[in-house]
Order: structure tokens, then C-alpha cells, then sequence
């Protein structure tokens, strides 16, 4: 297939094969942040490969340093090539730059990302996508979010994926209920984890990101006993959000406001029997 704005990348060091995880994320670096789990299931399989959707071409990333007077299209180019050195240390399949300004993916009104989302989707035919959590902070990554959501809502069920998960991002997951939270074991590969993170220098010149990215994943297994695996050192989280796509009446927006609720009869309960 061919994209509208961007380009299809096909890493050198990638697998072939069938695409059963896929991340469909807001900004390059997003990918090697929130959907590690994917990424290490298909880099590790013999038979499946894993595949990056990057819709935007990130140009609302913070800078600084030497790239505060970079260009803008000297700026996209360093972040995808940034996106581009990460395909290759995981090995993924490949890489679809769909290149959409932010202010798109955050138009309610743009039905051309949802309808190459569905293009793409049908192309890779993945088992388990993984995307941004709806309870996420960051605008662009919600909408993100929505509008795959609002795609695989308009597939058959055949053509969906079995799975879809909102990952932790720029909010964390640790106040949401136990019952509720999926928990990736990810203790393998630390190498290969500081290398995915490392290679976006444009952005670890801002923040560090890789010390941060690592030190939630030993937070979230130390800390939130209750959810974690079994002599696990590290996990990610994220919500399952697959009932969205089976249950199409029900409103996103219901669906992410009850882990709220949950939160709020939780703490409701332990004041009462404090207080």
C-alpha cells in the first residue's frame, strides 16, 4: 500500500514474516516507550514479527540544545531517522511514517487518519495492537487513541485485532484498579531496552528519558505488588481496551471516566473505615 503523507520503512535488520503485534503511536519514541511488550514477543518469536505505526511527524516534540534552530524538515527527518535506528536494534518489520501534523491527529473532524489506520491494519492483519491509553495526559496521544478505536470499530470482528491494549505514556497507570490493569512481565533484554530509548538523542537531550522509561518499569514491579508477575523485575502496564470493539454503543468516553469512578469508590471506602 501506499500512504497518503509518508513512506513505509523496511528496516535492514528486520524480520520477515507475519505481523502479530503492532504499535500504533502518536510521535516517534513512543514506540520503544509504551509498547515494549510487543516489541520484545516479536523479537524474540521464529514465526511472528512486530511493526511501528508513527502517525504524526512528531514536529511538537520538546527541543533543545542544537536542535532549537534546526528546521522543521530537518527535524522530521532526524526523528524519523531516529525511529528508523530503533526498527533495526528490535528488528521489527517495518515502519509506517504516516507523517500527519499533531494538530490533525487532534482534529475530531479528520476521518483520513481512521481510514488509513483501517488500510493498514487490513494490510498487517495484527493479533494484538497496542496504542495509548485513553487516560493518558498528552492531547495528541488521547486522540490518537480515539481515532484507532474509532477505525477497528468500523472493521468486521474478523479483521480486528484479538487485542487491544492503551499503554502507560505520559501518565501512569498505578492508581487504576488491580482487576483492571494488564501487566507485561518485561525483566529480558535490558540491553535491548536502553538501546530502543537511547537512539532518540534529540529527545533524551530534553528529558532523559531512558533512565526515567527504565526506572517506572522497576517501579512498577517492586511497588504494585498486588498486579505484578511472579519474580518479575520489571513490567509495563497498560488497560485492555478490546470491549470498545466489541461493545461499539459504548461510549469511549463513559469507558474511560469508570476508572475514575473506580478510583473514587476506592478511596471512598478506606475514608470511610479511617475516618
Amino acid at each position: 500500500m501506499e500512504l497518503s503523507k509518508g513512506s513505509i520503512y523496511t528496516p535492514r535488520k528486520g524480520k520477515k514474516g507475519p505481523v502479530k503485534f503492532v504499535c500504533i503511536c502518536a510521535h516517534p519514541d513512543d514506540c520503544e516507550l509504551m509498547a515494549i511488550d510487543g516489541i520484545q514477543r516479536g523479537y524474540r518469536a521464529t514465526k511472528y514479527t512486530f511493526a511501528c505505526v508513527v502517525t504524526t511527524d512528531g514536529l511538537d516534540a520538546e527541543r533543545c540544545g542544537r536542535y532549537l534552530k534546526m528546521t522543521d524538515k530537518r527535524m522530521v527527518n532526524i526523528l524519523a531517522n531516529e525511529e528508523k535506528k530503533a526498527a533495526n536494534i528490535g528488528r521489527y518489520n517495518s515502519v509506517y511514517f504516516m507523517n500527519y501534523s499533531s494538530e490533525e491527529a487532534r482534529d475530531q473532524d479528520n476521518q483520513d487518519i481512521i481510514n488509513e489506520y483501517v488500510e493498514i491494519i487490513k494490510e498487517l492483519k495484527p493479533r494484538v495492537i497496542y496504542t495509548h491509553s485513553l487516560l493518558d495526559r498528552h492531547p495528541t496521544h488521547v486522540a490518537v487513541a480515539v481515532k484507532v478505536i474509532n477505525a477497528l470499530r468500523t472493521m468486521k470482528k474478523g479483521d480486528q485485532p484479538k487485542v487491544l491494549y492503551g499503554c502507560e505514556s505520559e501518565r501512569n497507570l498505578e492508581w487504576v484498579a488491580p482487576e483492571k490493569i494488564v501487566t507485561f512481565n518485561i525483566s529480558k533484554n535490558m540491553r535491548l531496552q536502553r538501546q530502543l530509548i537511547s537512539v532518540h538523542k534529540s529527545q533524551n537531550l530534553a528529558r532523559d528519558y531512558v533512565n526515567a522509561a527504565i526506572g517506572r518499569r522497576y517501579v512498577n514491579a517492586v511497588f504494585n505488588k498486588v498486579e505484578t508477575k511472579k519474580n518479575a523485575k520489571l513490567t509495563a502496564k497498560a488497560i485492555n481496551m478490546t470491549t470498545l470493539l466489541r461493545r461499539k454503543e459504548y461510549p469511549i468516553k463513559r469507558f474511560a471516566m469508570s476508572f475514575i469512578d473506580d478510583l473514587y469508590g476506592e478511596l471512598n471506602d478506606m475514608m470511610d473505615r479511617t475516618l
